[in-house]
Parts: C-alpha cells; structure tokens; sequence
C-alpha cells in the first residue's frame, strides 16, 4: 500500500471506508473517509465521493447540522 500511487491509496481508503460506515463502525469510517478526501485532494482526485459519503455517514447517525458542510463542499 506504501508504494501505491497516490489517487491508488485514496481509492482505496475510499472504498475500506464504505465497508466500514456499512457495518456501523462510524468512527473508523470517517478517519478513512478524511484520509481519502485528502490524498484525492493532494493527487486532483475526485473528491466530491469522499465528501459525499461523509455527509452521509453523518446523515446514518442523525448529526443532520454537521453533514451540510460536506454537502456543500460537494456542490460544484
């Protein structure tokens, strides 16, 4: 994973994170939620999929005020 591009690891981080929000295991989703949305940041990646799953993520656990900045962010 080292050794991976960048984008690579982000996809990755992304992808782990989901497995992770979908067995209700909400706090190491979102750390690699944030890892992937700043290695997609860093590699001019998609980020608009991290910060979409982040809002939802908090949208799963009802904090409706904290997932509207990651809605926003997501917007072009």
């Amino acid at each position: 994973l080292g050794g991976s591009p960048v984008r690579a690891r982000s996809v990755m981080y992304y992808e782990y994170a989901r497995a992770c929000g979908a067995t209700c295991f909400y706090d190491h989703a979102e750390q690699y939620l944030l890892k992937a949305l700043k290695l997609a940041g860093e590699s001019s990646g998609p980020v608009h999929y991290p910060l979409i799953e982040l809002a939802r993520l908090n949208l799963d656990q009802r904090q409706f005020v904290q997932a509207i900045p990651y809605f926003e962010r997501a917007l072009p």
